[in-house]
């Protein structure tokens, strides 16, 4: 897994992608346009901290996928319960 993402700004997108659609599943109310642009700013402040985590040879990448699938997960569950509901 290191060896893919050695380089910082392969591996800073990659965290940043995930954790983007991590905060985009996650959080089922929209925000508006500003508070969406500043919560993604500090959302990017953050991936470059986490970036440097990776560089250091913490599992950053591995935990945010497997965050990823439980999130998805949920949220599709939550879809489907809502579905039931509504017949």
């Amino acid at each position: 897994m290191y060896e893919v993402f050695d380089n910082f700004w392969t591996a800073y997108i990659a965290i940043f992608v995930m954790t983007a659609i991590i905060f985009r599943v996650a959080f089922v109310k929209r925000l508006p346009v500003l508070k969406a642009v500043a919560a993604y700013v500090v959302l990017a402040v953050g991936c470059y901290i986490f970036t440097i985590m990776h560089i250091f040879r913490f599992p950053v990448i591995p935990a945010l996928a497997i965050t990823l699938v439980i999130v998805a997960v949920a949220r599709l569950r939550m879809i489907i319960s809502d579905r039931q509901r509504s017949e």
